[in-house]
């Protein structure tokens, strides 16, 4: 039984990701869709996830300095430096 509920609460809640997500398909700037498109997925991660993590924006990088090119979402246990 309550997984069929969890399967349920699951699809609606991705049936409202991929609205928000169509929805910036309008946008016609790359970097403003981009931007947006980050936003809503910070905010479903934040929204599911336990409170013992945090959604924020960065860079990545190795110990070698090697390091991604654009601004990424990451998550952070609070409990981490």
């Amino acid at each position: 039984m309550s997984e069929k509920v969890f399967h349920q609460y699951s699809e609606c809640a991705l049936a409202i990701l991929r609205s928000q997500f169509d929805a910036t398909k309008v946008l016609k700037h790359n970097a403003t869709s981009g931007s947006a498109r980050e936003q809503i997925i910070k905010d479903f991660l934040s929204a599911h996830l336990p409170e013992l993590i945090s959604v924020v924006s960065g860079q990545i990088f190795d110990s070698k300095d090697n390091y991604s090119k654009q601004q990424d979402v990451v998550l952070v246990l609070k409990s981490m430096p």
